[in-house]
């Protein structure tokens, strides 16, 4: 069964792979190996950040200026640092320039059809994928540029000259901390026209089945407080995109469908100003891939809600991700393909269509061997039976300004107040952890982590249960088949975890998708310092 989607960025092919590979045959070898025996149903190939990554006529190509004869201090190298001006292959500095200038100006590949055309030599669907407001570098060129600080690193190749030169166009253009603020303003009509005529030159240039509006690259498209006023705005832009699909639908003869890349939560989108129930409805929309900007693991993704809002006629996608984080300054936890598992059962388990992969395409090239395992076995439920999943409690990340950022953990030992917290129950901690469907062989553990300030818990008169029955703690500290990958909580001491507690989880125990742990974690009901910061289900097959 084929029900992956991987998106193939703005830089992973040109800075990764040689310049040997600038070819239509290393263009066509990278299909292949995303589509030989796995579950890929189509591939989704980036066009742009503020600077288009091929010969466009109508936005700054990312290579516009560049001269591959002049040397390192050239005016287009001349923000990076010395090392990212030469060429060497592998680095996302003038090598990733270089690579894109061979491809198009020397060779004169139009790589992206190229691409579209390998997918369906494989009988997969080939997608164009364009990010509706990129921000990479704006926040570091801009405080370069006013002297605040220096940054050197291939963000400084990003932000385009359209942007530099139009600051009223910004939608915090009083703000520089992030570079959310340096954003387009959509509510500007020369921000929508400067967009869309990219979008025109991708319908006239390209045969492709379906294009992607990636709202979460990234991911605020107007001043703050003007989102709700947006909604308005942006499903008359998507409704332009439509109506221009449908003019390339003629051109070429086959349908074409437009799909979007939104936030997770139905309320958080339209918070942002996407109302994608309208989209939808009026018919303008085939594919909604629910998503995180940073691409942190979600595991509560509510699928079930986005399908009776939009209905049976859309395909809904799930974006699944290995990088897990318990709360918003935790860090995070890189690389994880059991947690890649555990994001993509529980979505599919709740009916989603698909699962998305996003910047996954790097592995390509740092661990074949692992994508190529990923994406045999990421698309059923019949196939994550058969590999280790991990099911940790993690936050959606993606909010609209001044909303609340909704985490459960950290959760302090004792409770601040009582009679105030219903999701926690007074004393008693109360976890929901989301596991798609229960296993039926194997073996589960639930593995609780707790910060250096709490006290060694006495765990023969801790009391917990799984959803409603008792749990007994191990008596020996959690094996390391249940560690691996170490969790990394950046690099402040305080942050890391000095005291584990696992409990074998009987499978009878264990519901479909939603299971609730409670325990008390103290003797008494004395003050107790520390906090509980990650808790996870842990399954393994036999």
């Amino acid at each position: 069964m084929r029900s992956i989607f991987l998106n193939q960025d703005d830089a992973h092919f040109y800075s990764c792979h040689p310049t040997s590979d600038m070819t239509v045959e290393g263009l066509e070898r990278l299909v292949d190996f995303y589509v030989t025996d796995t579950q890929v149903a189509g591939l989704l190939f980036c066009t742009n950040l503020q600077k288009a990554l091929f010969d466009s006529q109508v936005w700054e190509p990312l290579y516009a200026d560049y001269d591959p004869d002049a040397g390192p201090d050239q005016p287009c190298l001349a923000k990076l640092k010395p090392e990212i001006r030469q060429i060497v292959p592998g680095d996302h500095g003038r090598n990733w320039v270089h690579n894109l200038w061979v491809l198009n100006r020397k060779h004169g590949i139009k790589h992206h059809q190229v691409w579209i055309d390998r997918c369906r030599h494989h009988g997969i669907e080939g997608w164009l994928t364009m990010r509706m407001n990129d921000s990479h570098g704006l926040k570091e060129f801009e405080r370069d540029a006013k002297g605040m600080e220096s940054c050197g690193d291939w963000l400084m190749l990003c932000p385009s000259r359209h942007w530099q030169e139009n600051p009223q166009l910004r939608r915090a253009p009083w703000r520089s901390e992030r570079s959310w603020e340096g954003s387009y303003n959509y509510a500007l009509p020369e921000v929508r026209d400067h967009h869309m005529a990219l979008i025109d030159e991708l319908c006239t240039t390209f045969d492709f089945d379906g294009l992607e509006l990636d709202w979460m690259r990234w991911g605020l498209m107007f001043a703050p407080g003007d989102e709700a006023a947006g909604r308005a705005i942006l499903s008359d832009f998507v409704q332009q995109v439509r109506s221009k699909l449908d003019q390339a639908e003629q051109r070429i003869g086959h349908p074409i469908r437009l799909g979007v890349r939104v936030p997770s939560e139905p309320q958080e989108a339209l918070a942002n100003g996407y109302d994608v129930p309208q989209w939808v409805r009026s018919g303008w929309v085939d594919q909604v891939v629910l998503s995180s900007f940073f691409g942190l693991a979600n595991l509560d993704i509510p699928v079930e809600l986005w399908r009776l809002i939009l209905g049976d006629d859309v395909r809904l996608i799930a974006h699944a991700s290995g990088v897990a984080a318990p709360y918003p300054d935790a860090g995070v936890t890189v690389g994880h393909l059991d947690h890649q598992y555990g994001c993509a059962s529980s979505a599919l388990h709740r009916g989603a269509d698909g699962v998305y992969l996003f910047n996954e395409c790097y592995t390509e090239s740092s661990n074949p061997s692992q994508l190529k395992t990923m994406l045999e076995h990421q698309g059923s439920l019949e196939t994550l039976d058969q590999v280790a999943r991990r099911y940790p409690v993690t936050f959606a990340c993606h909010r609209a300004p001044g909303d609340v950022q909704r985490a459960l953990l950290p959760i302090p030992i004792s409770p601040p107040s009582i009679g105030r917290d219903m999701g926690r129950m007074e004393h008693n901690i109360t976890l929901r952890i989301y596991i798609g469907r229960k296993p039926s062989t194997g073996r589960a553990v639930l593995l609780l982590g707790f910060c250096p300030d709490t006290p060694m818990l006495n765990t023969e008169k801790l009391q917990a249960r799984l959803n409603g029955q008792n749990i007994k703690p191990m008596v020996d500290r959690p094996t390391s088949a249940f560690e691996n990958n170490t969790i990394d909580f950046g690099h402040d001491p305080l942050k890391t975890i000095n005291q584990w507690i696992g409990f074998d989880l009987t499978l009878a125990m264990l519901h479909d998708d939603t299971n609730v742990i409670e325990f008390l974690p103290a003797e008494s009901f004395d003050d107790v310092a520390g906090e509980l910061r990650w808790a996870e289900i842990v399954v393994e097959p036999s």
